[in-house]
């Protein structure tokens, strides 16, 4: 824990830098970019609404 230096800012990645699930998912099983935006589209409602 001490080591993950979690609670420093400087130690955080950006999230802007990662890519999103469906550019994951995309890049691991093959599709194109509109796959990845559906993904995406489908993540973002599902964790809004469907989660709990």
């Amino acid at each position: 824990m001490n080591r993950a230096r979690l609670w420093q800012p400087e130690a955080r990645i950006d999230r802007k830098s990662l890519p999103s699930i469906g550019e994951m998912k995309v890049a691991m099983a093959g599709g194109s970019p509109a796959d990845a935006e559906a993904v995406d589209a489908h993540y973002q409602h599902s964790v809004r609404n469907d989660l709990y």
